[in-house]
């Protein structure tokens, strides 16, 4: 039966597992959360379309792109999906977009 200790109980529980998973995510860098960001958004998925990913630091993506420049690419599309990355696209903008310029 529902009663108030239960849910008191459960309240008690889930403030328990809530501090236990925001303890553990403290300690993933800001690439280890993008990236779970992208397995629970494209879950088993992911490893098929990761290929076509700019994803990386700035000067991993800067040679992505290089190759595909030096392989006669004069256009790159890029295509944003939802939730947007905002502070992604801002370092693109700043740190790789000006190695092609």
């Amino acid at each position: 039966m529902i009663d108030a200790a239960y849910v008191q109980r459960m309240a008690r529980y889930n403030r328990w597992q809530n501090e236990s998973l925001y303890g553990v995510a403290d300690t993933l860098s800001d690439a280890e959360r993008k990236r779970a960001g992208l397995t629970a958004q494209f879950g088993a998925a992911l490893s098929f379309l990761e290929p076509g990913m700019l994803i990386g630091t700035p000067q991993e993506v800067i040679d992505r792109i290089g190759a595909y420049v030096s392989a006669g690419a004069e256009w790159i599309i890029l295509a944003l999906r939802a939730p947007f990355d905002m502070e992604g696209l801002q370092v693109f903008i700043d740190d790789v977009m000006p190695a092609f310029r």
